[in-house]
C-alpha cells in the first residue's frame, strides 16, 4: 500500500510542478455518462420507487447493481 500512495504523492507533484495548483483540481466524477434518455430514466426511477418487492424480489429487499440491469433491459 506504501508504494501506491507514494506514486501517487510524486504523480501528483509532478502535475504541480508543471501546471500549478490548477492541476491538482478534481476533473469531477468518473464513469461513462448515462446512456438512458429522459423518458427511460424517469421509468426507472419510479420503478426503484416501488421496490425490490414489486419486482418479485420479497425474500430480499435490496436493489443490487444486476436486479437495476435486469429493469433496465
Amino acid at each position: 500500500m506504501e508504494c501506491h500512495r507514494r506514486r501517487s504523492a510524486n504523480r501528483w507533484y509532478r502535475a504541480w510542478q508543471a501546471s500549478g495548483i490548477e492541476a491538482l483540481a478534481s476533473k469531477g466524477p468518473g464513469g461513462d455518462k448515462c446512456r438512458l434518455d429522459e423518458a427511460r430514466l424517469a421509468r426507472l426511477r419510479a420503478e426503484l420507487a416501488r421496490g425490490p418487492a414489486a419486482h418479485g424480489y420479497a425474500e430480499d429487499q435490496r436493489w443490487t447493481l444486476a436486479r437495476i440491469a435486469d429493469l433496465i433491459a
